[in-house]
């Protein structure tokens, strides 16, 4: 089943922190202003990598990016080291292994959680006690993880047919600040690049 994948005023807005260390965020992904402040990590060739097309962010992965070891994939990201609700809503059409678009929380190479829309038609949670999958035939989905104390949980929801958030339970303990946002995998070394579209990125704090 194939998914679906004008520049704008973009809207960011910038809190005063709740807590130490925590900096709320709101960004809808209207042009390339939306990510002002925030972190671009393996960016290969700027437009070919981040681009903004109809008020979406669109990443693309290109062979061989992945997270485990050596970080290649294309991550946008800032750092929050207090506990945070992360969320986004992600277009994708993963078509071969492995390739994945949807929230990374990165403490270091060994120790990261990933929620994203993955090839086969599923919904996968990666973390460092195994991975959880769902099947889903959405279009797009909404994608949702939380830090409290140490304890990360992960949710999700079918966007286009309103559907209610679905936990996937708890991932690994994370003890340290972590970079957070949004990534796309394309991990095969012999495939096309992979592009994935965000609508927006959202981080609170309690």
């Amino acid at each position: 089943m194939a998914l679906l994948v004008v520049a704008a005023a973009v809207l960011v807005f910038k809190y005063a922190a709740h807590q130490p260390g925590c900096q709320p965020w709101l960004t809808d992904f209207a042009s390339a202003g939306a990510v002002d402040g925030l972190n671009r990590m393996n960016d290969r060739g700027g437009r070919s990598t981040y681009d903004f097309i109809e008020g979406r962010l669109e990443m693309t992965a290109q062979p061989g990016s992945d997270v485990g070891g050596e970080v290649t994939a294309p991550f946008l990201y800032t750092t929050v080291p207090a506990d945070f609700t992360v969320q986004t809503e992600v277009f994708a059409d993963p078509s071969a292994g492995y390739q994945a678009a949807g929230l990374l929380v990165f403490e270091d190479a060994r120790t990261h959680v990933r929620l994203e829309r993955g090839s086969g038609d599923v919904i996968a949670y990666h973390h460092q006690g195994g991975r959880v999958t769902v099947p889903v035939s959405a279009a797009n989905v909404e994608l949702r993880l939380s830090r409290h104390g140490n304890r990360l949980d992960a949710e999700w929801r079918d966007t286009p047919n309103n559907g209610h958030w679905q936990s996937l339970g708890p991932a690994a303990t994370l003890t340290k600040p972590v970079r957070v946002g949004v990534t796309a995998l394309n991990a095969t070394s012999d495939r096309e690049p992979f592009t994935a579209a965000f609508r927006y990125l959202r981080i609170t704090c309690p």
